[in-house]
């Protein structure tokens, strides 16, 4: 098999594993996401991870769920203004596929169900809703005995 086929083949494979991808995210979800290239997911996924170190605000948070899940609704109340903005999420597959690039309205109407998706929910990813340009960023870094929240620009 020659090189050109066998890269056609490859992206061919990536492109219907990005739809089963997003067939799975929830209904009202799914209509409006697109994939952020994996080059460009890589680039930003550093950048981020710098930032969070970097970061002067950070708040632990424990292990539990709900815990976490109150403090992205506190973020929601605080700022509705999100809501009108594009975002890029993280997920589990982000090496493989890419970042989600959402409407961030889609997350904050139905962040329980897009946690659970990310497999945030069941502790096996980080939670990261960051702006297009970075301009803002929701994080919740897991650790193994606590979680951490970082938020920049709002």
């Amino acid at each position: 098999m020659d090189i050109h086929r066998k890269n056609r083949l490859e992206n061919l494979k990536k492109e219907n594993y990005r739809r089963i991808f997003l067939k799975k995210l929830p209904k009202n979800i799914g209509n409006d996401c697109n994939f952020l290239s994996i080059g460009a997911t890589k680039i930003i996924s550093k950048k981020v991870y710098k930032i969070i170190d970097d970061s002067s605000y950070k708040k632990r948070l424990s292990k539990d769920y709900n815990e976490s899940l109150s403090v992205l609704i506190e973020m929601k109340k605080k700022h509705s203004y999100l809501s009108t903005k594009k975002g890029i999420l993280f997920h589990y597959k982000l090496i493989d596929l890419g970042a989600l690039i959402i409407t961030c309205n889609n997350f904050l109407d139905n962040i329980d169900e897009l946690l659970a998706y990310t497999k945030f929910k069941s502790e096996q990813s980080d939670f990261i809703l960051i702006g297009v340009n970075l301009e803002y960023g929701i994080c919740i870094e897991r650790y193994e005995y606590y979680n951490e929240f970082v938020c920049w620009g709002l």
